[in-house]
């Protein structure tokens, strides 16, 4: 069962889902996940990323920009792309 809400709501949450054990049985754990919403990444890391532009919004996701070495003659390769030479 996963629930996901916002922060202030946390203990209501919490609350709710721990008598919600009582209802299954064997036992039951409680996890409150580290990561920002749908996305891979941590809570903690994610609004200082969107600030830098590292990561934009994409529906309930994100697209996450690299920072390195992946640009070639001012663009950024797409993988698509292909180089043939005869």
């Amino acid at each position: 069962m996963s629930i996901h809400t916002k922060v202030q709501n946390k203990e209501h949450v919490t609350e709710a889902l721990r008598r919600a054990t009582f209802k299954f049985a064997g036992r039951q754990k409680i996890h409150i996940s580290k990561k920002w919403g749908f996305t891979k990444f941590k809570a903690d890391k994610f609004e200082e990323m969107v600030a830098e532009k590292r990561l934009i919004p994409d529906g309930c996701g994100v697209k996450y920009i690299p920072t390195g070495a992946l640009w070639t003659s001012g663009r950024p390769f797409m993988p698509h792309e292909c180089l043939i030479s005869l």
